[in-house]
């Protein structure tokens, strides 16, 4: 009995020793070389270092660029209609490519010069999961997603 309590022990701490070292490798792999943590994933997150004192970048009267994102104007996320077809819009980048993709179709089309776009899409019958996804002009991309429900239930 003494033999497999020595076993178990021995396999205990190989076992610990190897995610600790994995640990350990994940946590520099993942940390800048004057210190900060860096983040990769989410809008806005940036390294955060630990040694010098975040600054904002100085403004030289060139317009910053925009992060390219997609919002949705039309329909609500959540909607129930008794409509098969509605009408999708939004705004994105302008000059962008746009995926939709839900109900009974897919449909591809291109924001204009203001950022907006609009499509007709037919709803299947129940929950209908629309993903919308935006490819930017520099090959960036953004996406979301929304609900809605066709009932052919009187109201």
């Amino acid at each position: 009995m003494r033999k497999e309590v020595l076993v178990a022990i021995l396999l205990g701490l190989g076992i610990g020793a190897v995610v600790t070292l994995g640990i350990f490798t994940a946590r520099k792999a993942l940390t800048t070389a004057d210190g900060g943590v860096q983040k990769q994933d989410g809008p806005a997150k940036q390294a955060i270092s630990n040694q010098q004192p975040a600054t904002s970048p100085a403004i030289t009267g060139e317009e910053t660029e925009k992060k390219h994102t997609v919002t949705l104007t039309s329909p609500n996320d959540g909607l129930v209609t008794a409509t098969e077809k509605i009408t999708l819009s939004g705004t994105t980048t302008a000059g962008a490519t746009v995926t939709i993709s839900g109900g009974e179709t897919d449909i591809i089309v291109v924001s204009d010069e203001n950022g907006q776009f609009s499509a007709e899409i037919t709803l299947a019958g129940g929950d209908n999961e629309i993903k919308i996804t935006s490819f930017g002009p520099k090959g960036e991309t953004a996406e979301t997603g929304l609900t809605v429900v066709y009932s052919t239930a009187e109201f």
